[in-house]
């Protein structure tokens, strides 16, 4: 739970996974065993899902177009969050709009 609350309160500031395990006071080995053996999820997974999340959330319920929503979840260039949301969702940021508007 601390892990998740942690990334709740993180995600935004583009964390590795070693950074978070030493908030923690735990290896990145030990964060990964603990996330795997609780919820079946490498703490990598659990990152990206948390700002997949917050971008669909700010996609449909904000005014911001694709680059704000990009710059406001930490990513500098808007070309890679659309890389990377499309990476996680299979559809682009704009194609998600679309399919769920």
């Amino acid at each position: 739970m601390r892990f998740i609350n942690l990334i709740d309160a993180n995600y935004k500031k583009s964390f590795s996974v070693a950074e978070y395990a030493k908030l923690l006071h735990l290896s990145s080995r030990s964060l990964s065993d603990l996330t795997q053996n609780q919820i079946n999820k490498t703490p990598s997974q659990m990152i990206h899902e948390r700002i997949i999340l917050e971008a669909q959330r700010l996609l449909l319920y904000s005014e911001l177009n694709v680059n704000q929503v990009g710059y406001r979840l930490g990513f500098e260039d808007p070309s890679y969050f659309v890389k990377y949301f499309k990476k996680y969702t299979s559809l682009s940021p704009s194609e998600f709009k679309k399919s769920v508007s």
